[in-house]
């Protein structure tokens, strides 16, 4: 019996040497590296840019339809800035750009489109007409640019020369992908200058824009506003002698509004270099007249479809005893299209140029959805009269 519980406890220290050696050569081990122990972060996916398709999306057509549209940033080149707040003209549609000159017009079916920058009085044109196709739940980015100040002009030094240009090499013709006519482009709106608030004097051209029909009479005004005591006027026009004739400039009623004796208006036209030169001068012991009107009216005649810019230069108002009146002058525009009402250029005169029209009614010159091409009657207001005159061509195809 005492050998038997000698033998257990001889084999309960062997079991407690054994014991102690494991745990001496497990504490001995390299402790793994705390990265050992950490999973991981999933991967996150890459974001998408805002207006991008997603091809797991399984929403249906429609919701894929709204998010088909046009986007895009406007950027003032004169000071690398957004253009902020602009109007952007898409088919007749208005959207303005928000702080970041970013805008969009989403929910568009597949078809041509123009994306139209109305552009401020002072501001020049540089991209601010893009035509685009778009495709069924396509999103499309158009960019547009201008310029607030004049853009300056490239010049060489005077010991520079200019290199001779590399000749591009010019790609083969390839057909036509997509079959279906194109849309002509909106012509950018134009606005005229609106004599000043602040009641600083202003001569310029009435209506600022015209539109006219080819082989059809209009007339114009040279009229001035915020004048005291004028005496005499004298100045040049141009125009594109392609585009309009120059039929006869006769005086207006302004000048001699007091009484005093007026020489004839001395006039020179020039339908082959496209120039009006006219001169006015006033004589009685009456005061000048004080205000404003018209000074002199022109009349043309339509010669083919294109645009003629109306630029006046070296106008001079004096007053009667022969003091200057510095004054601001506002050119104008002469549209003449062959095809009448078709106001989105798309060669029929369809419910798109009607909506157009309709769309803007009750906006007057000067208010922000006012857009000269759409005063088709140009009285300074866009309303019923306007809708009726091309709800009556409705239908009619361009030649």
């Amino acid at each position: 019996m005492f050998e038997q519980k000698y033998m257990r406890t001889i084999l309960i220290g062997v079991g407690l040497v054994a014991l102690a050696c494991f745990a001496l050569i497990a504490l001995n081990q390299p402790s793994p590296t705390d990265a050992s122990f950490i999973t991981p972060p999933a991967r996150q996916p890459t974001p998408r840019p805002p207006g991008s398709p997603n091809d797991d999306d399984d929403s249906n057509d429609d919701n894929a339809l709204n998010k088909a549209g046009i986007y895009g940033q406007v950027t003032d080149l004169s000071t690398g800035r957004p253009g902020q707040g602009l109007e952007v003209e898409i088919n007749g549609s208005i959207v303005r750009t928000d702080s970041d000159g970013r805008y969009s017009l989403t929910g568009l079916r597949a078809g041509n489109y123009t994306a139209v920058l109305v552009l401020p009085n002072q501001a020049v044109a540089a991209q601010s007409t893009t035509q685009v196709y778009l495709a069924d739940e396509e999103i499309t980015t158009v960019d547009l640019t201008y310029y607030s100040e004049t853009p300056p002009t490239p010049t060489l030094s005077p010991t520079a020369t200019a290199a001779p240009p590399s000749p591009t090499p010019q790609p083969e013709p390839i057909a036509d992908a997509d079959p279906r006519p194109k849309a002509k482009a909106f012509s950018a709106a134009f606005s005229p200058l609106i004599p000043s608030s602040d009641g600083s004097p202003t001569v310029w051209i009435n209506p600022g824009h015209i539109n006219n029909e080819d082989g059809v009479a209009g007339t114009i005004t040279l009229d001035v506003a915020n004048v005291n005591d004028l005496g005499a006027f004298q100045g040049t026009l141009n125009f594109n002698p392609k585009i309009i004739e120059i039929e006869d400039v006769v005086l207006g009623n302004f000048l001699d509004s007091t009484g005093r004796q007026t020489n004839p208006l001395v006039t020179e036209i020039d339908n082959t270099s496209g120039e009006i030169s006219f001169v006015a001068f006033t004589s009685g012991d009456t005061a000048g007249p004080n205000g404003g009107g018209t000074l002199a009216v022109i009349n043309f005649m339509s010669k083919q479809p294109g645009v003629s810019v109306l630029e006046l230069d070296d106008v001079r108002l004096v007053a009667r005893l022969g003091k200057t009146i510095s004054a601001q002058v506002g050119d104008g525009q002469i549209s003449v299209t062959s095809c009448f009402g078709d106001l989105n250029e798309d060669e029929v005169i369809d419910v798109g140029d009607v909506q157009a029209v309709a769309g803007r009614v009750g906006q007057e010159l000067g208010d922000p959805n006012y857009v000269l091409e759409f005063d088709v009657n140009n009285d300074r207001i866009i309303d019923e009269a306007d809708v009726a005159i091309v709800t009556d061509r409705l239908s009619e195809e361009c030649p």
